[in-house]
């Protein structure tokens, strides 16, 4: 394995994948550990980690973050109206980065689910 000679300032992921039938179609746990170790190792020490990701997964998130020495530092959940429950979740991370989480307001995208 070679060594990057430039490492990058942030990265970006949209993890929730899914197929036509709305089925997750990859085993998110190992994706986002190996995405959140990949970017550990291009990133440089404080850079930062953004990704979409579902929030019945947190807790698989957190782990792969910490795993890879990330540390969450904000997020926002989004929901389609405000009678439905969150369907994803917006994390941005830092690497090497210390205590504490920001939970933004939540991000409404319609007044209902009717229009």
């Amino acid at each position: 394995m070679s060594k990057l000679d430039t490492l990058f300032t942030f990265f970006l992921c949209f993890l929730p994948l899914y197929n036509e039938a709305g089925k997750v179609f990859y085993f998110l746990i190992h994706l986002v550990s190996d995405f959140t170790a990949a970017a550990a190792r291009c990133l440089r020490y404080g850079g930062s980690l953004y990704l979409v990701y579902r929030p019945d997964r947190l807790e698989t998130l957190f782990a792969a973050l910490r795993g890879a020495k990330f540390a969450p530092k904000r997020m926002l959940f989004v929901q389609d109206a405000p009678e439905k429950a969150p369907s994803m979740v917006l994390c941005e991370a830092r690497l090497g980065g210390g205590e504490g989480l920001s939970m933004l307001p939540t991000l409404i995208l319609r007044e209902s689910a009717q229009n």
